[in-house]
């Protein structure tokens, strides 16, 4: 959550290059026990909140595979192996039963739009997200005027605020 490397080095080989390596241990006590109003310690608590994000989008993204993997008679994968792709997969297996699209579930333009937007951005791709609200911009328009340039406003700052 931190930025650190995914993995150090063996703990046999931690003396080997001691002037080389970097100093993890401690590494932000001081914006974690300094100010909490200094630029170190906004700056730490904005590379957490960003790793966590991450890390759950992520984890959420297994559990999207393993579903469609579980049930690629019902996925209907095909060959594309966008993301894209994948997420509609995913909503066919949770939400679509019988030839018919679960009551909870709103269609825009006779798809699933919200619900792959949601998890295109839970999942961590904001700007594919971006390209299906463009897509069917018409049809969203339709129900929520500007929608999408509020959407795509949100995702492309840098913070997502």
């Amino acid at each position: 959550m931190t930025a650190e490397p995914p993995a150090l080095p063996p703990i046999e080989h931690a003396g080997a290059h001691i002037l080389n390596a970097p100093l993890f241990e401690r590494k932000y006590a001081r914006a974690y026990l300094g100010d909490p109003e200094s630029r170190d310690a906004a700056a730490l608590r904005r590379q957490i909140a960003k790793g966590a994000r991450e890390a759950l989008e992520e984890q959420y993204f297994d559990i999207l595979e393993r579903t469609v993997q579980a049930k690629p008679m019902e996925a209907r994968l095909g060959g594309d192996p966008s993301i894209a792709n994948r997420v509609r997969a995913f909503l066919l297996v949770r939400y679509y039963r019988n030839g018919e699209w679960e009551e909870r579930i709103e269609l825009v333009a006779g798809q699933p739009l919200w619900a792959r937007l949601f998890y295109l951005v839970r999942t961590g791709h904001p700007m594919d997200a971006l390209s299906e609200a463009l897509h069917f911009q018409q049809a969203i328009e339709s129900r929520e005027t500007s929608f999408v340039n509020h959407f795509r406003t949100w995702i492309e700052s840098p913070d997502r605020k």
